[in-house]
């Protein structure tokens, strides 16, 4: 007797495979859900990373030309390394070291600072930005091109970052020697001088010193008056010890509407045009001495004992438009100098009270 096979057990391998393809295929989609919402996280994290660096570098730059540029020639080119920040107290022992190399981004890109004399102006303009390819595993790990063809919306992103912490920030472009701000006040500048050559990949640029870049990043911190719109804040220059010495200068294209004390022995609340700042009380911060370093061997006599610690410390005003802190003054500090016969004698030395900051408001048409 012939027998026949079940019609059955056709349709049960026929569904047993339709439903292995359906997990096989969830499985994917969810493998690859994982993946990006992995590489979205590590974006997040270098971004994260990238704001700290060129934070904590703009202070760095700004402490360490603040003590340097007036003895550099008119005009000079001068190439500022991290391990001089280091070795100046600017910057932690291991800042930028990471896996693929020291004084290096979190994306494995060389740290470049070249600050340019500007004569006229008798300041530093100086340009942080970054050099070589991105490693590669690294770019990966982030979900973005290998041969970082996608990188340059990732780089302005982190741009955008940044310059929300009023770091004057932008992007340069694959072959560019231009710099495109970024944040809600676009400007462009151009840095050829700044780059030995185009960058191969786009790459992160952190400008400091420029007058007419420096405290216009978040240009509106109270609301707009009748006549103006965005109104930045020019910070006062600083002098070798950190102290302002200079009246603000608003940038190109805006009117002073107003100007308060960078420093002065009293707090308050200033009116400035249409608006108010609020000066707070003094705050004092411990930093690495940056001025005269108490010399034990000549102590004791007609001084009091070195006390490195009270040298490290100073004073601080911070102002205030709208709850937002726009600037912020270095009033007082501790040093040891010599007073006649007193060797390494612990002076308190204050910033002149007739320095201003000022509001500067763009017209509106």
């Amino acid at each position: 007797m012939k027998t026949t096979r079940s019609t059955s057990t056709g349709y049960l391998l026929l569904e047993v495979l339709i439903v292995l393809t359906i997990i096989a295929l969830a499985m994917g989609g969810f493998r690859v859900y994982k993946q990006r919402e992995f590489a979205e996280r590590q974006q997040e994290r270098m971004q994260a990373e990238y704001v700290n660096d060129y934070a904590a570098l703009l202070r760095a730059v700004r402490n360490y030309i603040g003590t340097r540029e007036s003895a550099w020639v008119a005009n000079s080119v001068n190439p500022i390394t991290i391990a001089q920040l280091i070795a100046a107290g600017e910057l932690p022992a291991n800042f930028g070291n990471r896996p693929t190399g020291n004084g290096q981004t979190v994306l494995g890109q060389t740290i470049r600072i070249v600050g340019i004399r500007n004569a006229a102006a008798t300041r530093t303009p100086t340009v942080i930005t970054e050099t070589g390819n991105a490693n590669g595993a690294l770019l990966e790990m982030a979900g973005l091109q290998a041969n970082g063809s996608d990188l340059l919306p990732f780089k302005r992103r982190v741009a955008a970052a940044i310059a929300a912490k009023q770091v004057a920030a932008g992007t340069v472009p694959v072959g560019g020697l231009i710099v495109t701000g970024a944040g809600s006040n676009a400007w462009t500048k151009d840095v050829t001088g700044y780059f030995v050559s185009a960058p191969t990949q786009p790459v992160i640029a952190g400008m400091v010193g420029f007058p007419d870049l420096d405290f216009t990043i978040n240009p509106n911190p109270i609301a707009s008056g009748a006549n103006w719109g965005d109104c930045p804040v020019a910070e006062a220059s600083v002098n070798a010890q950190g102290f302002p010495s200079a009246n603000g200068v608003c940038p190109v294209g805006t009117t002073e509407v107003g100007s308060w004390p960078a420093c002065g022995s009293t707090a308050g609340v200033f009116s400035v045009g249409f608006a108010s700042v609020t000066i707070g009380g003094e705050v004092t911060r411990e930093e690495p001495a940056k001025d005269r370093t108490c010399n034990a061997a000549v102590s004791g006599l007609w001084a009091p004992a070195c006390n490195d610690d009270l040298m490290n410390v100073h004073s601080f005003r911070q102002h205030s438009m709208n709850n937002s802190t726009v600037v912020e003054s270095r009033c007082g500090s501790v040093i040891y100098a010599d007073q006649g016969i007193l060797i390494n004698w612990p002076t308190i030395r204050e910033a002149p009270t007739n320095i201003r900051h000022k509001l500067c408001c763009h017209p509106r048409s």
